[in-house]
């Protein structure tokens, strides 16, 4: 069998064929895979993969799709490497998991990425970070406005409690070393490719423009992919998404919904404070909606969830009652999903 790799480095034949009609053709190659068995979410990861990711990386999936011909084991490598490179490490905010060879990245690609490896991430400067932060977002959660313990005698009225400064895309993606910097370049180099529009590298976790102030519930729910921040097209607002399983305390303090019960909750990002530090990149809040979409719509949100909670409840036993090494792995992963700076 060609290799993955091969598979999507020879694109030459698909240079002329207009995109839209190879993301159609992609589409009916995935409607008709076919599962190994119930447990298979292939069909769901890369048709949810299809609809919503940004123009450029869904040409870049749909092209590789085009070019298995109906392979159905390349459809089910990708989707596990899209899986184990991009959702498990978002979702779990903690250790990646074994990851496949890239199919989107040769090499030297990967390499390139090792080369920009200067420095692992460090907690060294994060009491700095959020105090820069805070000052930034007005001492206050940028999805419900509670303010911060922290702001002291400011003049600001109403609701107080703790705040955090969160990642968007995980510190621990910014963390390595020798033994695994290989694995963690591959995360990178796939997200590159599927959102080429972040601008972030793996050294550059703690830059300002990948951080966000959150209240507790807020940041739960952000680090869980039920709540995000959609870009609208105007500068700085963001549509607030909520998915999965309603969180009827945090919706008590999310924006009124405009225009009806059914109506978008909007939000305007704002620097404050006299600071000069980047506000939080939309292209990043883009990619974290875009992941969000993904996870709830292929069921890999669910099938995280209820892991943990049966996890909790009978002891780290698989949904379906059946204990598996991975399953046993991925819950230990998301047992420390939850990471902030308070």
């Amino acid at each position: 069998m060609e290799s993955i790799s091969s598979l999507f480095s020879d694109q030459s034949s698909l240079s002329s064929v207009p995109s839209d009609f190879n993301e159609h053709e992609a589409e009916q190659i995935v409607e008709v895979y076919r599962p190994r068995n119930n447990q298979d979410l292939t069909k769901d990861i890369l048709s949810s993969f299809l609809r919503f990711l940004p123009a450029e990386g869904r040409t870049t999936l749909a092209n590789f799709i085009v070019n298995t011909g109906n392979n159905h084991e390349s459809l089910y490598s990708l989707s596990q490497h899209l899986k184990n490179a991009i959702l498990i490490p978002m979702r779990a905010r903690g250790a990646t998991p074994s990851i496949t060879h890239s199919p989107f990245d040769d090499e030297e690609e990967i390499e390139n990425v090792v080369a920009t490896m200067d420095e692992s991430g460090s907690r060294k400067d994060q009491t700095l970070l959020k105090k820069l932060c805070l000052e930034r977002d007005d001492y206050r959660c940028m999805a419900t406005g509670i303010i911060d313990n922290d702001a002291g005698t400011r003049e600001t009225f109403g609701p107080k409690a703790p705040t955090n400064l969160c990642h968007i895309i995980p510190f621990s993606l910014g963390k390595w070393n020798k033994s695994n910097e290989h694995q963690m370049a591959q995360v990178w180099a796939t997200l590159g490719k599927l959102f080429p529009a972040i601008g972030l590298g793996p050294g550059e976790v703690n830059d300002p423009k990948n951080l966000i102030t959150l209240w507790d519930s807020a940041h739960s729910a952000f680090a869980a992919f039920s709540l995000a921040f959609e870009p609208t097209g105007e500068p700085n607002q963001y549509r607030m998404l909520m998915l999965g399983e309603r969180h009827t305390v945090l919706l008590l303090h999310l924006p009124a919904s405009q225009g009806g019960p059914n109506g978008p909750r909007l939000v305007t990002f704002e620097r404050h404070g006299g600071t000069t530090i980047d506000l939080p990149s939309p292209a990043l809040l883009q990619m974290h909606a875009a992941l969000a979409k993904v996870l709830h719509a292929s069921g890999m949100a669910k099938y995280m969830e209820d892991l943990v909670r049966d996890g909790d409840e009978i002891g780290c036993l698989a949904p379906s009652g059946r204990s598996n090494l991975s399953d046993l792995l991925l819950l230990k992963m998301l047992g420390s999903r939850c990471e902030a700076v308070n």
